[in-house]
């Protein structure tokens, strides 16, 4: 047992391992290269933040800007930039319509941003062409305004007859009153009153004068001039011969000056069709008429006037140059056998075909012998300068037997006689093969005969012409050729997939048949596709009448019919349709919406009745109608025509409107009226739909007091409508 130790042996002992002296040994300090390392690592990711926010672009508001600021806008901040135009009308031109990325977002640069802008109205778009006659001027330009039509110009005329600011007239450059197009022109024409203008110009002398000094005078004065190109044998061409007015008479700006040039000696165009170039040429001589011949591809004979671009009978002037088209071959020749033929064969044949021949022999040969080869082989085409080399070899008693087909009959018999080989015929109708030409012979060609020898041949019997490749021509042109070869030439127009319109593509005689001139030459042309037009406001009976009348043209047409309750439309109605006013393929399905609703009375057609039938009808059925008298080249008096709701609904509130027919407009005689009596005429027929013009012109009279009609073209008879009338005015004595 051990001894116990006191307190001080204790604490002098041995301390547990525990508690012995520690050793600090110091640390490398790593922290601060920590630190560091992070706040490098912060700095470049602030710098990176910092370089992509500077290199992005804020997209503002566009949506009010105009093109060229937006243009701007892309040249300095973001050209990674798509400008797509479209056509519209609800946003002015180059007005910004949208932007596919929102306003305040920030894009770099490889971010796509999409700018949509208005390039205006479709140029393209129909636009319906309303009753301009009967507009103001401020109503036309409310219409220019609002269909922005670009093309539309207006200029103001002074007038008489027509109030101002109402149409005088206007003119289509382009397009037509039933498919205009809003890049089409057109200029209308309103009047501007008449106004009196005091400042006046005094009228020179123009007798002797120049058309060219004329126009300048009026250019320079702003003068109305009228000028009229006549024929005058006493008058030397393009010199003035009268005008309406004396010389140094005052006149103001609202007076029309009229002259009369000389055409000098009418000469009455003569039919050259069929002659040769030297007739022509010698005939244009005689007439003192200047001539352009240009030469045209064609199959009838070469060198011959097949058409002239001013026809027969039309008179012309010293000036105008008549062209006429000369029948030219396309420049190749087919080359023939000569093979078998004698030195003077193949020399009369080469000349048939006006060919170029070199005829080689060898000594023992001569000139006696036949051909035994050639450089060129038949068949093959040349052109006119080329030269073809024939060898000739030993003849005997045999001939080898030429080849008559296609040959005419006179041709054959030349033929044969060079190779002494008795021809003998019989004749055969043929629609093919031209008249008097060897169809077949009996003995075929190549073969050997004797000399003396009878061949048959089979000649062609036939009293027509050629039928020609209509495809190849313009409708014009066909028509032409049909007129100077006496046959009559039947047009069946056809809506077509596979031709462009007026393309006529097929025939009913091949080309090169042979056809009688009392035949009919049926050709084919075709419409191109079909233009879907526009029902909507008309009747389901207007559009089946317009798919009928297509689909008896080849369209095919399909229309599916939609009933449309959701309108207020008359029963019967079109409301909408899927297409329109667009061209369509052939057997194209149109869907169309017809109007259900049964709000008005079913109208008939009263068409060619009288007007004492409608009253009746109206009257008993209690429906507004207005009946206007007007002239007609196509009613007879006193019968109905036009109205404008037929075999459909009237709708409530509506008035039924239809003409009632005077007739033809009877022209009376002016003879001693004055001008005033004569326009008041013409106003008032013009209210009934005449549409006659009258051009006024001067002339000296002893007998008619001044101021009084003394002459007028047309008189105590009936004429058409749309026609002119020229009215001559006396100015007195002339002393």
């Amino acid at each position: 047992m051990q001894e116990k130790k006191n307190f001080l042996e204790d604490l002098g002992s041995d301390k547990p391992e525990s508690f012995q002296e520690e050793t600090f040994i110091p640390a490398q300090r790593k922290v601060g290269h920590l630190v560091a390392a992070a706040v490098s690592a912060l700095f470049v990711c602030f710098l990176i933040l910092l370089f992509l926010q500077l290199g992005k672009t804020t997209v503002p508001d566009m949506t009010d800007w105009q093109l060229d600021e937006v243009q701007t806008w892309v040249l300095k901040e973001h050209e990674n930039t798509v400008l797509d135009g479209v056509y519209t009308k609800e946003t002015r031109k180059d007005k910004v319509i949208s932007q596919d990325i929102k306003k305040g977002r920030k894009i770099s640069k490889g971010t796509v941003l999409t700018v949509k802008y208005s390039l205006g109205a479709d140029p393209e778009e129909a636009v319906k062409v309303p009753d301009l006659k009967g507009m103001k001027l401020s109503e036309i330009k409310t219409w220019i305004t609002e269909n922005q039509m670009a093309g539309v110009t207006i200029k103001n005329e002074t007038s008489e007859v027509i109030p101002k600011d109402e149409v005088i007239n206007y003119e289509l450059i382009d397009g037509s009153n039933d498919l205009f197009l809003r890049k089409n022109r057109m200029v209308i024409y309103v009047s501007s009153g008449n106004e009196e203008l005091n400042e006046t110009v005094k009228m020179p002398d123009f007798y002797g004068k120049s058309k060219a000094e004329v126009l300048q005078w009026q250019k320079d004065n702003q003068m109305k001039v009228k000028i009229h190109e006549i024929f005058n044998p006493d008058v030397e061409y393009g010199k003035i011969f009268y005008q309406n007015i004396k010389k140094d008479t005052k006149i103001t700006h609202k007076d029309v000056v009229e002259v009369s040039i000389s055409r000098g000696k009418a000469i009455k165009t003569p039919d050259f069709n069929g002659m040769s170039r030297n007739e022509a040429s010698e005939l244009a001589a005689l007439y003192g008429m200047s001539v352009f011949f240009k030469l045209k591809i064609s199959t009838d004979t070469v060198d011959t006037v097949i058409g002239q671009n001013i026809p027969a009978g039309r008179k012309i002037d010293q000036k105008q140059i008549l062209t006429l088209q000369i029948a030219k071959e396309d420049g190749k020749i087919i080359v023939p056998d000569f093979k078998g033929l004698t030195k003077g064969e193949a020399v009369s044949l080469a000349g048939l075909y006006g060919m170029k021949v070199f005829l080689e022999n060898t000594d023992e040969t001569g000139d006696q012998g036949i051909i035994a080869t050639q450089s060129v082989a038949a068949g093959i085409k040349i052109n006119e300068k080329q030269v073809v080399t024939l060898l000739l070899k030993e003849n005997d008693e045999q001939v080898i037997t030429p080849d008559f087909k296609g040959l005419s009959k006179s041709e054959a018999e030349v033929l044969a006689k060079n190779a002494a080989i008795v021809l003998s015929y019989r004749e055969m109708e043929s629609a093919k093969v031209a008249n008097q030409s060897v169809i077949n012979q009996d003995i075929k060609p190549k073969g050997g005969v004797k000399k003396g020898e009878e061949i048959l041949l089979t000649i062609a019997v036939n009293s027509g012409i050629p039928a020609k490749d209509l495809r190849l021509l313009s409708l014009n042109d066909a028509k032409a050729w049909a007129m100077q070869k006496g046959i009559t030439l039947n047009v069946i127009e056809c809506y077509s997939s596979d031709y462009p319109a007026g393309k006529l593509y097929r025939q009913d005689c091949k080309a090169g048949d042979f056809i009688s001139s009392n035949k009919v030459l049926t050709v084919y042309r075709s419409l191109g596709l079909v233009m879907a037009e526009n029902f909507i406001g008309k009747t389901k009976s207007d559009i089946i009448k317009w798919k009928d009348e297509v689909n008896q043209k080849g369209a095919g047409i399909k229309l599916k019919f939609i009933s449309d309750t959701n309108t207020n439309k008359a029963k019967g109605t079109v409301t909408n349709q899927s297409i329109l006013e667009e061209l369509v393929g052939l057997k194209q399905e149109i869907q169309v919406w017809v109007s259900q609703t049964d709000n008005g009375i079913l109208i008939k057609n009263f068409e060619g009745l009288a007007s004492e039938d409608i009253k009746l009808w109206c009257d008993t059925n209690s429906v507004p109608y207005i009946i206007n008298e007007c002239y007609s080249d196509s009613y007879e008096e006193g019968k109905l025509y036009g109205q404008n709701y037929s075999d459909t609904y009237l709708p409530k509130g509506e008035y039924l409107k239809i003409n009632l027919s005077l007739g033809k407009l009877f022209v009376t005689d002016f003879t001693g009226k004055s001008k005033s009596e004569v326009l008041d005429w013409m106003k008032e027929v013009n209210k009934k739909k005449a549409n006659i013009k009258i051009d006024f012109i001067n002339g000296y009279s002893s007998e008619i007091g001044k101021g009084k009609i003394m002459y007028q073209s047309i008189s105590d008879q009936a004429i058409d409508l749309n026609s002119k009338i020229v009215v001559m005015v006396s100015v007195g004595t002339g002393n």
